[in-house]
């Protein structure tokens, strides 16, 4: 009677108009319903998988479905945002030159040449280059944000399928029973499991912030090094400023990351290996695509900021931008 309660789409004691009329009410009472087709998929999903693979255990279950899962979902999309990309920093750099050529420079009266007719001129024909190549900053976006939903449906499915008891007569019990004997519906006593997920989290969110620095401080150097230099000897000097936009991709990251490892004290130990398994599988999504072999067996087009060693250059950045690797670079 309880589950009874919990699970009920319209509660009496709420208007009828309430379910529909807030997204977040909406959200988390109807979208992560248990009953709903695709929680209910997620723990079918699980007892097929066991089934099928004949695992001993759920966890070996959860880590071996997550990365079937990741691997025929989240690389393509990660492959399809790094062409992306790709095409961006070469529209970038072909506008770059275009800008910064004496032959389209409009001169002032006391010989400085006129920035406001250069950055424009540099907006339109960044403009026409994307287009010509079939890529925005907006697709980028698009491709990694899609990946979300599934997440959270697997991480509140995972919940679902360990149960849950808020008060005596408010809870649901596990809709997968052997959680229970394995141990998998309580907080996790290995602390070594989250720290595994920290550091694997914290790499993730630092080699993401790292490549766009990379890629910023290359931008900046392009216009004065693209005259006659080599695509892969352009040098690259980090600022020891970064715009807002980095700072606050960064802290948002960063926060995130955070509230993982925070949660990670308290959430059920399905929820942990899971996170843990898909930061992992992240990582070495990142790891995988900085690899000029790899980006050209992708089909990935080279571009004139990618580094001829994209793992020294990372650390070389890293050790200019972090004071604490600066510190030690210099005792």
């Amino acid at each position: 009677m309880a589950v009874g309660y919990l699970l009920c789409r319209r509660p009496s004691c709420l208007p009828l108009y309430r379910s529909y009329s807030g997204p977040a009410f909406y959200i988390l009472t109807e979208f992560f319903n248990p009953q709903q087709l695709h929680m209910v998929a997620v723990v079918e999903g699980l007892r097929w998988c066991r089934e099928f693979g004949h695992f001993s255990s759920y966890a070996t279950t959860i880590v071996t479905s997550t990365l079937a899962l990741r691997t025929a979902l989240a690389g393509p999309l990660y492959t399809f945002t790094e062409k992306n990309q790709a095409l961006i920093a070469s529209a970038h750099y072909e506008s770059s030159l275009v800008a910064s050529s004496p032959r389209y420079a409009v001169r002032q009266k006391n010989g400085m040449v006129d920035t406001r007719l250069q950055n424009s001129l540099y907006r339109r024909t960044y403009a026409q280059k994307c287009q010509e190549l079939g890529c925005h900053p907006l697709k980028s976006v698009i491709f990694g944000m899609f990946q979300l939903p599934f997440w959270m449906t697997a991480t509140f499915g995972l919940r679902n399928a360990c149960g849950l008891q808020l008060t005596p007569l408010l809870y649901w019990p596990p809709m997968i029973p052997e959680f229970v004997a394995e141990g998998l519906t309580s907080p996790t006593t290995s602390l070594g499991l989250i720290a595994l997920t920290a550091i694997v989290t914290t790499l993730n969110v630092e080699i993401g912030h790292l490549r766009r620095v990379y890629g910023f401080a290359t931008a900046r150097s392009m216009p004065a090094d693209s005259q006659g230099a080599a695509p892969k000897s352009i040098s690259v000097v980090v600022p020891p400023r970064l715009p807002w936009q980095l700072k606050f991709a960064h802290g948002v990251c960063g926060l995130g990351a955070f509230l993982l490892t925070t949660v990670s004290f308290v959430a059920p130990s399905a929820l942990v290996i899971f996170w843990c398994t898909s930061a992992s599988h992240q990582l070495i999504l990142h790891l995988l695509h900085l690899s000029p072999r790899v980006r050209a067996f992708l089909g990935i087009v080279s571009t004139p900021i990618d580094a001829k060693h994209p793992y020294q250059a990372l650390w070389a950045v890293a050790k200019r931008h972090y004071r604490l690797l600066r510190w030690l670079s210099s005792t």
